[in-house]
């Protein structure tokens, strides 16, 4: 049977269709999430053979989730060719630590740097990584480009599906 439960890591509890409430077993939790979309892939694909293709994306995407990772964000689900990431703070507005390695929340405990820590991430992955030329393809021809989005609020984990069949998850 499908199945939808919402994410309290580390575990999966099940629950219904509607959203949960504040109070339920596991609750809403706050985030600023990163967009990432690499434009310029399906072209590519026209272009590359399947393992150069890969090759290309893959040292692309390193690049852009070591961006993700300096400024403090984990990288949460992957979408074809974009990525979203995301920078948590609890109830109180002090920063979650996420791959930083520093446990001083010091000067990230606002809500205000949090999404700062994330939309300088965005700024910093658009600003290196746009018009990032193809090994062994003319600029003219080919360029990897990069479009980014923030948001911040109060966001849920949901596990839609089951073990036997297609599983998904999303971010509400």
């Amino acid at each position: 049977p499908l199945s939808i439960g919402f994410v309290c890591a580390p575990e999966y509890i099940p629950g219904q269709f509607s959203a949960p409430t504040v109070d339920s077993t596991c609750p809403y939790h706050h985030a600023a999430l990163l967009f990432v979309d690499i434009s310029g892939f399906t072209r590519l694909s026209t272009l590359l053979d399947v393992e150069s293709l890969s090759n290309t994306i893959n040292k692309y995407l390193e690049n852009l989730i070591s961006e993700v990772e300096a400024h403090g964000g984990d990288v949460l689900k992957f979408c074809g060719d974009a990525f979203f990431a995301e920078w948590r703070y609890d109830v109180d507005n002090t920063l979650v630590s996420n791959n930083t390695g520093d446990d001083d929340a010091g000067d990230n405990s606002s809500l205000a740097t949090t999404l700062c820590n994330a939309a300088l991430c965005g700024s910093s992955i658009v600003q290196k990584y746009s018009q990032y030329c193809v090994e062994g393809l003319p600029s003219d021809v080919a360029v990897l480009d990069v479009h980014c989005g923030v948001g911040i609020g109060k966001m849920a984990a949901l596990h839609v599906g089951n073990n036997e069949r297609r599983r998904e998850f999303l971010v509400l």
